[in-house]
């Protein structure tokens, strides 16, 4: 009788551990169908990511040419001297050049009046 009851035990012991074991692969399928998804996700980081950084480059780049061509172009500008450099530049007419203290003209119109 005692055989017979050890064996009820250990047969409800096995049904149970088969039933955790089921359990369990479930649970890791589960958690490997998860990680998938995750890598599809990394993956997809990843590649923007590198569209981020290729973008980034590319901008950084066309910065550059403009920081050259800007650099170029100030360089060829004739070095200015003391003296009235709007004059020398063009910005001011000669007649107002000519006409003596900068500060005897300004805010008068043609005419005279303020």
């Amino acid at each position: 009788m005692e055989t017979l009851e050890h064996v009820k035990v250990l047969e409800t012991k096995v049904t149970d551990l088969i039933d955790f074991v089921k359990r369990v692969r479930e649970e890791n399928a589960a958690y490997q169908k998860r990680i998938n998804e995750l890598e599809v996700l990394i993956q997809g980081f990843k590649e923007e990511r590198g569209r981020i950084e290729e973008g980034l480059l590319s901008t950084l780049g066309r910065l550059n040419k403009f920081e050259d061509s800007m650099e170029k172009k100030l360089s060829a500008l004739p070095l200015q001297s003391t003296g009235d450099e709007h004059a020398e530049v063009g910005l001011v007419p000669s007649e107002d050049a000519s006409a003596g203290s900068p500060d005897s003209t300004s805010g008068q119109s043609e005419d005279g009046t303020s």
